[in-house]
Formats: C-alpha cells, structure tokens, sequence
C-alpha cells in the first residue's frame, strides 16, 4: 500500500480524529521517484466549519490562559519537535528530496522558534 510511510491520514477537529467524510485525499509524491507516497484527507465542507467552530471555541480558552501557561505548552511543543525529529526530518527528506542533515536543521530550527516564543510568552505588556 502506497500510504505506509505516514500514519493514516485523519483530521483532528474538536479534540476528535475523524476521517474525512469524502474520498478526496491530496497525494504526495516522491521528488526523487515521482510515485505517490501518501494521500493526507481533505476535509468537507461541513468538516470544514466544525474545525472553524472549534477553532473559535479554541481561541477563547488560550485567551483565558496565563503567560506562564502559554509559555509551558509551547516550550513543551518544541521539546516534543526535537524529541520526534529523526521522523520529522526522514518525512522531510522523502517529501522534499532535501539531504537528510539539512532536514534535521529545518526541525531543530523550528523547534527553537517555540523555545523563543514560548520566553516571550512571559514577556507580554499590555
């Protein structure tokens, strides 16, 4: 099967994995062999607006948390990034045809980018 690099493919809306209510996928293919490697779901139109919903719903609780708080999740974000990078970066790597050290510094990088958010979280004015 085509699809066994990735998990299978799901939408995360409201909490819930969920597939997609349509047989539409968008497939991505291999620079290097121009064969598909996998197929992400594409969500419906109404699966659509459940996740427009919850993202309403979503931003209303992050605005109740603190500083600290935000600070907390996003430095736990990045530390999960480095923690899953060997996956992240071989993901990269097959996706984008990119060398597999260059991968590695994309992850790390956006890992950091957490880390610096995450201390400007604790310096919020105003």
């Amino acid at each position: 099967m085509w699809n066994a690099i990735y998990p299978t493919p799901q939408l995360f809306i409201d909490g819930q994995w969920l597939s997609a209510a349509t047989s539409d996928d968008f497939r991505i293919t291999s620079p290097a062999t121009g064969k598909t490697m996998a197929g992400l779901a594409v969500a419906s139109p109404s699966q659509v607006d459940s996740a427009l919903t919850a993202a309403g719903k979503a931003a209303s609780t992050w605005a109740g948390t603190t500083p600290y708080e935000r600070a907390a999740i996003l430095a736990r974000a990045g530390r999960i990034l480095i923690e899953r990078m060997d996956t992240v970066a071989s993901w990269l790597t097959l996706e984008q045809g990119k060398p597999l050290a260059e991968a590695r510094a994309e992850v790390q990088a956006a890992a950091d980018v957490f880390e610096w958010v995450s201390g400007e979280c604790k310096r919020t004015y105003g």
